[in-house]
């Protein structure tokens, strides 16, 4: 009622008018499904405000209202602070923005993410190089990936841009070029591993991250790569060296170089460099091929390392040995062994990866039902309330006037001196001539009188009138 009596005089441009009511009904129908709302949101209210009426007064009163303004205010701070990092890195007109940030707003409540979280993540993947449009898709989806890792922002689009970028050409065929179905599949990916396998979905995301580009460069998908990912994170529990382990597979079956293993932080303990005299070595310990003997490419580390687990329980503890110190070094030696162990469990998750299509939007169906799903949509509603009533720049303008005041008696002091110096000075010239205690003792007279007065006078009729 209090809005429609602004509405009509005038105060409240209509535009606000309908945002604010729109914002207002939105946080009840959302308390309501996070459960913090069990009767009508006006009865609520008047049962609270009477209830504080009632035990604490009027000043407790105006104490809320002040941590509820401050509430606000803390949320403009956040959305204007999201808002100017998306700035830094697009580039539209103020309607654009409007209608970006609308769409946000409608994002961050569709998939249960706080509004900050969805701007900072839209601002991530814009500075990354993809439009606006593609950015607040994959928005969307990083915001359904962080449900099922409880990643922060940063490192959710990281795990997600690096498997991306590493099989790009790859997920993009598969996905007929559309780049927010392929992120999506990604995130498929991880989710789906993580439900079926003793890995957690940002375990898949983590070796990823260290070894995409080098497995895609050495001929293998990012099934495969997943696949490979999770059989040793399973046994090692180490996502982190995994995916160190993998790149570093990779590296040597391709007959790297000791100098670009050691640029990279690994050790170069039985590397053989020259691609031909590693072919003659693995043959003859294993009786694998590295090397596709009908066109003379080399084959893809998922495929040797398939024959390799093949064979391997057939091998001599020295020939195993010597097998892992060429192929992986004294470093990785262990993490190449835990795959070829576990390689059942690869195979398993090579065909989880393969039909994983859908997985992530299935979890994140069930994550909007939770409760914490409705809470962050709640969280949202009342950050765009927050900017609806203050707006940033009304906010902005209290800052520059509170500036403009301190500056203000910053010039004053510094011309006149310190406050108490000033004080001093006053009551130099009062002790000048005689009776000069009797002149203080008037003067402090005055000021309890104005005081009583003031006080007497906001107890009886005052009080009564805030209360109403």
């Amino acid at each position: 009622s209090q809005l429609d009596t602004l509405s009509s005089n005038g105060k409240l441009s209509q535009i606000d008018y309908d945002n604010i009511k729109f914002e207002f009904e939105d946080i009840v129908q959302q308390a309501t499904a996070a459960g913090k709302a069990g009767e009508t949101f006006g009865s609520r209210m008047s049962r609270t405000f009477g209830n504080m009426f009632r035990y604490f007064g009027a000043a407790e009163v105006l104490h809320k209202v002040e941590d509820v303004l401050k509430s606000m205010a803390e949320n403009v701070v956040a959305v204007d602070t999201a808002m100017t990092g998306l700035y830094r890195v697009t580039d539209l007109t103020d309607e654009q923005y409007q209608k970006m940030y609308s769409n946000m707003v409608k994002s961050a409540k569709q998939y249960g993410t706080e509004l900050v979280d969805i701007i900072n993540s839209t601002a991530d993947w814009a500075k990354l190089g993809f439009s606006v449009t593609e950015a607040q898709e994959l928005a969307n989806i990083t915001s359904m990936y962080q449900h099922v890792t409880d990643l922060d922002t940063e490192t959710a689009v990281n795990n997600l841009v690096t498997a991306y970028k590493g099989f790009e050409d790859q997920l993009l065929e598969l996905t007929g070029g559309d780049v927010a179905a392929a992120v999506e599949y990604v995130a498929d990916i991880f989710d789906k591993l993580g439900n079926e396998f003793a890995v957690d979905a940002s375990d898949v995301g983590e070796a990823l991250t260290r070894s995409a580009s080098a497995l895609q460069v050495a001929g293998n998908s990012i099934q495969e790569t997943a696949a490979m990912a999770t059989g040793i994170t399973e046994v090692t529990q180490n996502a982190a060296k995994a995916g160190n382990a993998l790149r570093t597979l990779s590296m040597r079956l391709r007959g790297t170089t000791a100098a670009e293993l050691e640029a990279i932080g690994e050790d170069a303990d039985g590397l053989i460099e020259v691609t031909s005299s590693l072919q003659g070595a693995i043959k003859d310990l294993t009786g694998v091929d590295l090397v596709n003997t009908l066109t003379g490419d080399l084959r893809s580390t998922y495929d040797v390392m398939r024959d390799l687990a093949g064979v391997w329980d057939t091998l001599g503890t020295n020939t195993q040995s010597r097998v892992l110190e060429i192929i992986a070094g004294k470093n990785r030696a262990s993490d190449v062994a835990a795959l070829l162990s576990n390689w059942e469990q690869v195979e398993k998750a090579m065909l989880a990866s393969t039909d994983a299509w859908g997985t992530a939007a299935a979890e994140q169906e069930k994550y909007v039902e939770s409760i914490q799903g409705h809470l962050n949509q709640l969280k949202t509603s009342w950050q765009a309330l927050s900017n609806t009533i203050i707006k940033s720049d009304f906010l902005k303008g209290l800052v520059d006037a509170g500036s403009a005041v301190l500056n203000t008696f910053d010039f004053i002091i510094g011309k006149i001196g310190t406050l108490p110096t000033l004080v001093g000075t006053v009551f130099a010239g009062l002790s000048i001539g005689k009776n000069v205690g009797e002149r203080i003792n008037q003067f402090q007279y005055r000021i309890i009188l104005r005081i009583e007065y003031a006080h007497g006078t906001f107890t009886n009729s005052n009080v009564n009138e805030i209360a109403c």
